[in-house]
């Protein structure tokens, strides 16, 4: 087996909207995945790397304790 046979991309199995999550965190989960969606639209295509020079993207910090979801936030924010 090849190292490309060992990673092979599938379908995730959850969906953000099976998150139960305030608004408020709902809000903040859309809008970062909004922005990490247009990035390369943003940054490449309409010149916004000139201006922002660290072409930086979105960085999640997902933290609490034990079963609030993080792990499950990171399936369909793969999608």
């Amino acid at each position: 087996m090849s190292n490309d046979d060992s990673f092979l991309p599938e379908q995730p199995r959850r969906t953000l909207q099976d998150l139960v999550v305030p608004p408020r965190v709902q809000q903040q989960i859309e809008a970062a995945m909004a922005r990490l969606h247009s990035h390369e639209t943003l940054y490449r295509e309409w010149g916004l790397e000139t201006v922002d020079l660290s072409g930086s993207a979105v960085a999640l910090k997902l933290c609490g304790p034990p079963g609030t979801g993080g792990i499950l936030m990171v399936e369909p924010a793969h999608d």
